[in-house]
């Protein structure tokens, strides 16, 4: 997907404005609504601001 200047893309902009509020843990699971926010909260932070946990499922994701 190509981007527009001066647009941000709404999986972008959640994902920045969890690394900026501190979030410290991200679960999700393949093929979940979130997958793309979860792919940019890899793109835009370390392994050692986050930790991003893939699981099976939402209740896996959930008892992590």
């Amino acid at each position: 997907m190509s981007r527009v200047p001066g647009m941000t893309l709404g999986s972008y902009a959640l994902a920045r404005g969890a690394i900026d509020a501190g979030v410290s843990l991200v679960t999700g699971y393949a093929g979940s609504p979130t997958t793309t926010v979860v792919n940019e909260i890899l793109a835009q932070s370390t392994a050692s601001d986050v930790q991003v946990e893939w699981t099976t499922n939402e209740k896996a994701a959930l008892e992590i």
